[in-house]
């Protein structure tokens, strides 16, 4: 993890030529397969709950995402940018969780990603791209959860991702690296979570989550190199079948390299607020939803497009 120290664009944002500054990231962008900006859509570990099973029992998540990362950012500070330009992404997902027995379990997961951008300022019609995610596959193991005598919750998982996103078109050039994290690539991740309950009725819970990837190269020689998160909050369980949980964030992801050369205005530190919530219909069905808000944000280079807004909803059956 230390890969973030990179070089800048040559860029000098002063007073009265803000806007100046922000076409030249845009074209720098363009040069570099438009991939340069860290915007990439919803990362497929969002969508995974190591410790979340139940033994001999299939669970099936169907998902939708709108992630708009159409905010301009100078190291922490905002830009304002009143040029109308946009990035954003559209992700249907499928999860699907099994476990093994009480203590096991093997959870799957791809996603279909439309990502649109405009980053001309001449009020262009902008550019898509659109197609299959690459596959993640999560083995999970907890040792330990919570019961009424047993306050302690601990998982651990290894994640393996197969590079079956599309990963070559674009129009009017390729920048599949938009759609996801990783897009086109192998890789690896390691996750840990452990929660504690307050009392032997488990309604509230305090939890920290942790995870950590890495990609290898697609076949353009692009790479998302390595990222930490770490995740800790309380969550809520009522008698009345609905549940709410608050998270805070905090991210750190390598800058993206491209045959082996580091990319600018890529990768930073990111803390985010993350409130969330269910609803169970019955004991097969259930519904839920979450938004991401940024609280702070410390990012590499001279300047980034990076996440406005996010929210996400899902339906979950279980046999």
């Amino acid at each position: 993890m230390n890969k973030i120290s990179m070089k800048s664009l040559p860029i000098k944002i002063k007073a009265g030529l803000v806007s100046f500054a922000i076409v030249g990231v845009a074209a720098n962008c363009q040069q570099l397969n438009a991939a340069t900006c860290s915007c990439a859509g919803v990362s497929l570990s969002d969508n995974i709950n190591i410790a979340d099973f139940e033994a001999e029992k299939f669970r099936l998540y169907v998902g939708y995402s709108y992630h708009d990362i159409s905010r301009l950012v100078e190291k922490s500070r905002t830009i304002v940018d009143d040029t109308g330009r946009e990035r954003t992404t559209e992700t249907l997902g499928l999860t699907l969780n099994y476990g093994i027995n009480k203590n096991w379990a093997i959870t799957a997961n791809i996603n279909y990603v439309e990502h649109f951008r405009n980053i001309s300022l001449n009020n262009s019609a902008g550019e898509s791209s659109s197609g299959i995610g690459d596959t993640l596959i999560v083995l999970s193991y907890a040792p330990q959860k919570i019961t009424p005598f047993e306050f302690n919750q601990f998982a651990f998982g290894v994640g393996l991702k197969i590079d079956t996103g599309k990963n070559d078109e674009g129009m009017p050039i390729p920048f599949a690296e938009d759609l996801q994290p990783g897009q086109g690539s192998n890789g690896y991740s390691f996750w840990a979570h452990y929660a504690r309950s307050f009392s032997q009725k488990a309604d509230w819970l305090f939890f920290i989550d942790g995870n950590f990837q890495s990609n290898e190269e697609n076949s353009r020689g692009y790479s998302y190199e390595q990222e930490l998160s770490i995740a800790s909050g309380v969550s809520y369980s009522s008698d009345a079948n609905w549940s709410a949980r608050l998270a805070l964030t905090w991210r750190k992801a390598d800058a993206h390299t491209r045959a082996s050369s580091t990319l600018p205005n890529t990768g930073g530190e990111w803390i985010d607020f993350s409130p969330s919530f269910s609803y169970a219909l019955n004991e097969k069905h259930s519904l839920g939803g979450s938004v991401r808000i940024p609280l702070s944000r410390d990012l590499e280079g001279e300047l980034q497009f990076t996440t406005k807004q996010l929210f996400s909803v899902y339906y979950a059956y279980q046999w």
